[in-house]
């Protein structure tokens, strides 16, 4: 990958974002920039950046609290991510006299006119322009293993005689529901799989994960499961869960589980949940306006795409990241996703902005 020219006088300013995914995507980026970063922590309510975008405020300096944080040196990059940050990210251009240029991640909520460089992925359907880079996986590489978590791990399965899969399990999301269909059908799913291969199941809960999610598994799997159900006061399995199985099975509900368990380089099967009600309908409205239209709605901020995450499953799945759970435990995967490689076309987009 052609590695971005070291800099130790590049200003990045991050913006944070309000999802956890997100702002990882952001430092992520941050760093692979390699300038003197600096973070901004505060997020506005989403009332505050509604009114702030009726009344016109990107034309406005900053004022009140803002005014102290936000002074000269001003940099030379702002990332954001979301539609929180938008506004502040103009005015920060225009108190540089137009040199700071925004670097926005996910989906702006806006039009894509303030955004210098826009990173998309799938699930988002954002419709192409001359500043949109899409990249097949969000930025969310798997996060470093702990000492204290490799070791419960591992403890755990000192006796297991059997390849082993991670099952990492999410939760309701404003797409998803993970109630008592979802369970029985992915509980029945992972006991077929288990039966046929012969596999461990290493079932990880997050705090969104129902509690009759790893019941169920427990009644039907016996022995056969290692069960890490999630515990705020206890040392979390998940990093090593990802680091140290064979393969990995993860709900469909979160791009940035699936990203992280893709660039782990094992292989991945999703296990998919029930779409809500709402998101059915949101789809099914979009495909009643021409695509061309809602395309250039997108772009002027008037219309956002439902998410998509099976899209989003299905690119991956043709890249050969993912895979039916029954062909799970098929080999190795051929060449699997890196950071750097995900990264590449989007340090070749902004160092070309920043020459320009």
């Amino acid at each position: 990958m052609p590695d971005p020219k070291p800099s130790t006088s590049r200003p990045i300013w991050v913006l944070a974002a309000p999802g956890a995914g997100d702002q990882r995507q952001l430092l992520t980026l941050a760093d692979a920039l390699h300038g003197e970063v600096r973070v901004f922590d505060e997020i506005d309510p989403v009332g505050t950046v509604l009114v702030d975008r009726v009344s016109g405020a990107a034309r406005r300096t900053f004022s009140g609290a803002k005014a102290v944080r936000y002074v000269p040196p001003w940099p030379d990059l702002v990332l954001i991510a979301g539609g929180r940050s938008v506004v502040d990210a103009q005015r920060i251009r225009e108190a540089s006299g137009g040199r700071a240029r925004t670097i926005a991640v996910g989906r702006p909520w806006s039009s894509y006119a303030p955004v210098d460089v826009l990173v998309t992925t799938p699930q988002y359907r954002l419709p192409p322009a001359g500043n949109v880079v899409e990249i097949p996986l969000p930025l969310n590489a798997p996060p470093a293993v702990a000492a204290d978590a490799r070791k419960r791990v591992r403890e755990a399965l000192d006796r297991v005689d059997a390849p082993t899969v991670g099952v990492l399990l999410g939760g309701d999301s404003g797409s998803f529901r993970f109630g008592p269909r979802a369970i029985e059908r992915i509980s029945g799913q992972l006991s077929d799989f288990v039966d046929a291969s012969g596999a461990h199941l290493v079932a990880c809960g997050s705090p969104r994960t129902p509690a009759g999610a790893l019941d169920a598994l427990r009644e039907r799997l016996g022995d056969r499961v290692t069960l890490f159900p999630w515990a705020p006061s206890a040392v979390n399995p998940y990093p090593a869960v990802l680091a140290d199985c064979d393969a990995l099975a993860v709900t469909g509900d979160s791009a940035s589980m699936l990203a992280e368990a893709c660039l782990s380089g094992k292989p991945v099967a999703v296990l998919p949940l029930h779409p809500r009600r709402r998101s059915r309908i949101a789809r099914a409205l979009g495909r009643l306006v021409p695509e061309t239209t809602r395309n250039a709605l997108t772009r002027r901020g008037l219309w956002l795409p439902a998410r998509d995450l099976p899209r989003l499953h299905a690119v991956a799945a043709t890249h050969g990241w993912v895979r039916p759970l029954y062909r799970l435990l098929d080999g190795p995967v051929d060449n699997p996703p890196t950071l750097e490689s995900l990264l590449e076309p989007v340090l070749a987009r902004i160092e070309s902005l920043v020459e320009d």
